[in-house]
């Protein structure tokens, strides 16, 4: 995984917030978010699009992943230099702090937006209390047959907020 990977999905996304189809404050889940690009990925696009000094009043952003070794590297946020290879420098200057030996610590106004908690995918019984208006679930549900694919949308659909966006 890397930041910024298929970017048009973030920025229809962005594209929908601009046109006022989304509307803040935002809740926003990143499943399967491995490591933690994705949800930092759609933090960085929310603070070129709303303000970093705007974004904790408005977003909250929920990574999970059914492996607790990736969810502890998502909490840290410190990545090897490979990882941001799609990002623009200017990001990678406003949104990252050198941390030493090729790595980068993401910026702690937007850490402090991201919480990551492991969850499995399959256990369609979730612990949230509010539904989302984003829900991003790329690149997992290949792994999934057919069936299990239609119960994990089905219950994401049943987190969702009216007019919510799924980005599979």
């Amino acid at each position: 995984t890397y930041f910024f990977r298929e970017r048009e999905s973030y920025e229809y996304l962005i594209q929908a917030i601009e046109a006022g189809k989304i509307r803040g404050p935002l809740r926003i889940w990143s499943a399967a978010a491995s490591s933690g690009e994705e949800a930092f990925t759609l933090a960085m696009y929310l603070a070129e699009t709303l303000g970093l000094h705007k974004l904790n009043a408005q977003v909250q952003i929920l990574g999970t992943d059914i492996n607790a070794h990736v969810i502890r590297q998502a909490e840290h946020a410190i990545y090897p230099q490979d990882r941001l290879k799609d990002l623009p420098e200017s990001y990678r200057e406003k949104y990252f702090i050198p941390v030493g030996l090729g790595q980068y610590q993401v910026l702690p106004e937007l850490r402090r937006l991201c919480t990551f908690r492991r969850i499995n995918l399959k256990n369609t019984h979730w612990p949230f209390q509010q539904k989302f208006h984003l829900i991003f679930c790329r690149n997992v549900l290949y792994y999934f047959q057919y069936e299990q694919q239609a119960q994990l949308i089905e219950a994401m659909y049943r987190q969702a907020e009216a007019g919510a966006y799924l980005v599979t």
